[in-house]
């Protein structure tokens, strides 16, 4: 059983992650954060084996938090979402050690073949301007 923690500060959203990832039920959501500082304390008490960041949470942005939780909790796979076109980022994300970025507008599409390729040991990067 996958263990996936989801950080996003929109509940909806997070709730639209849950129904996606409903279908698979092999992987689990083992918890949910409001903002980076949550995320990274559900990392270190849960130990998901992924976490889904937003890039853009209060407290600690999505790229802070995935900074001190890859020091924190190294085993645990990052997926980095956002509203926003990163493509400008991608090499900092690949970089720190994310493993997969979707775009928010994509993620009922691409969250389950992200996450997927990261459990298998792949990369998962999308943008606003492609589709995989």
């Amino acid at each position: 059983m996958a263990k996936i923690l989801l950080a996003d500060d929109n509940a909806i959203i997070r709730r639209i992650f849950r129904r996606v990832l409903a279908e698979r039920p092999e992987w689990e959501v083992c918890a949910e954060a409001s903002n980076g500082v949550e995320a990274l304390a559900m990392v270190k008490r849960h130990r998901p084996d992924v976490a889904v960041l937003d890039l853009s949470m209060p407290l600690m942005s999505g790229v802070q938090a995935a900074k001190e939780i890859i020091a924190a909790c190294p085993n645990t796979l990052l997926v980095a979402e956002s509203m926003h076109e990163i493509s400008h980022l991608r090499g900092a994300l690949k970089s720190l050690g994310v493993k997969a970025f979707v775009p928010k507008m994509r993620m009922v599409i691409d969250l389950l073949p992200a996450i997927e390729a990261v459990l298998g040991g792949g990369t998962w990067f999308q943008d606003v301007a492609t589709t995989h």
